[in-house]
């Protein structure tokens, strides 16, 4: 019998025949340097693989079947103190992943873009891990409607060529902190990490756009300057923060008021379009962008793009 959690959890699932002792006993014996959380094995043995969304309606998962774990852990070369269980519709692996110690289900960056880093660590059992990709899910869609766990605003990037202004405007150095509200495919942390050297903090909801970040770190070669999360910005802690950036609309930058408080002095907050209120504006930064998407600062009959940089909140 399956806990009642973990029977919640996967009662919409997919699933193969349960594994038989004889199955459980070689992928044991395969493994026996990886500690197995005994919620996995009461799973297999009441389904020896499974797909689908967790809970129903969370993250696209899929477990392999035991007898297929232990080859594709070796065929893939994955590091000692990792097991290869299946993947997620992100295209990660799911793994248990010991080599820290305590063993911890997680998903692993693999492929062209990863070197087995850790993304998620989903947590030591696999009711856990299944609770919080159920969380993860399901994947907004851009201008999707709001609901529970989505998106404040849909994803509309900050155009290609005002990375480097809002950067500039923020006067970010080398080794700086930069955390990026609302990240979306990362573009701003990649350009503060490729460009000035900087540390980036990407925060998203989507967990689509997180990926997409983390691949395009990897792409521009700054995947150990960067780390992207999903995360609810309006809950992010932005006490180590050098350099916050947002593209927001002017009620979630008035929202967000109460966290950007907590920066440390010296600490410089850029906001693309809309402005911040109760904020002291160091600066306004008007800059023409033409249709390639090139920016300079000039006047003409393009288009002009407000970048506001702001030094501490208004006494």
């Amino acid at each position: 019998m399956l806990n009642p959690e973990l029977d919640r959890l996967t009662d919409r699932l997919t699933k193969r025949p349960g594994a038989g002792e004889a199955v459980v006993e070689a992928f044991l014996a395969e493994a026996r340097a990886v500690p197995v959380p005994a919620d996995y094995l009461e799973f297999m043995r009441h389904a020896d693989g499974a797909f689908g969304a967790v809970g129903g309606d969370g993250l696209w998962v899929r477990l392999d079947a035991l007898e297929d774990v232990a080859p594709m852990t070796r065929g893939q070369r994955a590091p000692a103190g990792v097991l290869l269980l299946g993947s997620t519709r992100l295209g990660d692996a799911l793994a248990l992943d010991a080599r820290g110690g305590a063993a911890q289900l997680v998903t692993l960056a693999v492929s062209w873009w990863g070197h087995w880093d850790v993304l998620d660590t989903l947590g030591a059992t696999l009711t856990e891990a299944l609770q919080t990709l159920r969380e993860m899910g399901p994947l907004p869609l851009p201008w999707a409607v709001q609901a529970a766990n989505q998106p404040a605003i849909g994803y509309v990037p900050t155009p290609h060529g005002m990375a480097r202004p809002m950067l500039e405007a923020a006067a970010v150095k080398s080794g700086e902190t930069v955390y990026d509200l609302g990240c979306g495919d990362g573009r701003l942390v990649i350009a503060a990490a490729r460009d000035f050297g900087a540390i980036g903090v990407g925060f998203d909801l989507n967990m689509e756009l997180v990926q997409a970040a983390r691949a395009g770190a990897a792409a521009a070669g700054v995947s150990n300057l960067v780390t992207f999360r999903r995360a609810d910005i309006f809950k992010v802690d932005l006490r180590t923060a050098d350099v916050v950036t947002l593209y927001l609309l002017r009620e979630l930058n008035l929202k967000l008021l109460p966290q950007l408080k907590t920066l440390k002095p010296g600490a410089r907050v850029v906001s693309y379009e809309f402005d911040l209120p109760g904020y002291t504006l160091r600066r306004r930064v008007a800059w023409s962008m033409s249709r390639g998407g090139r920016g300079g600062r000039g006047c003409g009959k393009r288009r002009f793009e407000s970048v506001w940089e702001y030094g501490g909140l208004a006494s």
